[in-house]
């Protein structure tokens, strides 16, 4: 007996933008695309690899100045609840800083 195969139709990712604004001069502000199912862990990476930030140097992202999400979580859960669609896309913004913020 036979069985076909046929080919596994691939599900397009959904891509995000991130709009990265920060008080640090290290880190330009500047817009990045990031897959809906990738997690805040896997962009702050990004952003380490990018500026040749030392492993011991910690990133501090925030969401409206305040919020800090979980590194787990990923871009489509933090774009249900906080991304701005102004122009048909979803953006989410982000403040980071080399130091924590306190407030």
């Amino acid at each position: 007996m036979s069985q076909s195969t046929k080919p596994k139709q691939k599900i397009p990712t959904k891509t995000l933008t991130l709009r990265l604004h920060s008080a640090t001069t290290d880190i330009k502000n500047k817009e990045y695309e990031v897959k809906e199912t990738d997690t805040v862990a896997m962009f702050l990476k990004r952003i380490h690899k990018e500026y040749s930030l030392k492993s011991d140097q910690s990133l501090f992202i925030y969401i409206d100045g305040s919020f800090s999400p979980a590194l787990d979580v990923t871009f489509k859960t933090l774009a249900q609840n906080y991304a701005v669609r102004t122009t048909g896309k979803e953006v989410i913004e982000f403040q980071c800083n080399l130091t924590p913020s306190h407030g």
